[in-house]
């Protein structure tokens, strides 16, 4: 697979159930900017981006201690 295929291509999309499946684990104080974070990583044009993406958002929820949310998006 070409590493500049859109993510969509490659069978990795994933959309708006999988982004509630997070923000049901996050305070709703924080679910405004968790979902842009979400939505960068699912739609994202490329998968290295949207590994990048799901990166930082795995590292913003540890530093705020939301590991189930990190949890719940690596299972989608």
């Amino acid at each position: 697979m070409l590493e500049g295929a859109p993510t969509k291509s490659t069978g990795t999309s994933w959309g708006n159930p999988e982004i509630l499946n997070v923000l049901d684990q996050l305070p709703r104080t924080q679910r405004r900017t968790a979902r842009q974070m979400l939505r960068a990583v699912a739609y994202a044009p490329i998968r290295r981006e949207a590994e990048r993406q799901r990166k930082q958002f795995e590292t913003w929820c540890a530093g705020r201690g939301y590991l189930q949310a990190a949890e719940t998006l690596g299972r989608s």
